[in-house]
């Protein structure tokens, strides 16, 4: 089995840095990924995307990155902690990509 995910997007809300019960920084982020035209709507539409992201990812993200901000994650489905029937990235690796997509218009 291959459990790996992928997902460029844009930063939907500002994250919370907490700890969980073993000291590790944690937070939630909510990813705006963007879906193919929708013909029905006439305009493109957006898929919220849950990621959690641990310990130094978590704090250099809560510092760097802000509402829009273009992020890049690889990580891994799971399921919610406080849900088994909803899934949610494991964020691996977090990157932001405000730098490289300063010129890009939607």
């Amino acid at each position: 089995m291959f459990n790996q995910v992928f997902l460029v997007g844009r930063l939907a809300t500002m994250p919370d840095l907490t700890k969980d019960t073993n000291e590790d920084y944690e937070t939630k982020i909510m990813l705006n990924v963007s879906k193919p035209y929708d013909a029905y709507d006439n305009r493109y539409n957006y898929v919220k995307v849950p990621i959690l992201v641990w310990r130094g990812m978590a704090k250099k993200l809560v510092s760097c990155a802000q509402v829009g901000s273009y992020v890049a994650v690889k990580g891994r489905l799971c399921n919610c902690f406080d849900d088994e029937n909803k899934i949610m990235i494991e964020g691996e690796s977090v990157q932001v990509l405000d730098d490289q997509f300063a010129h890009f218009q939607e």
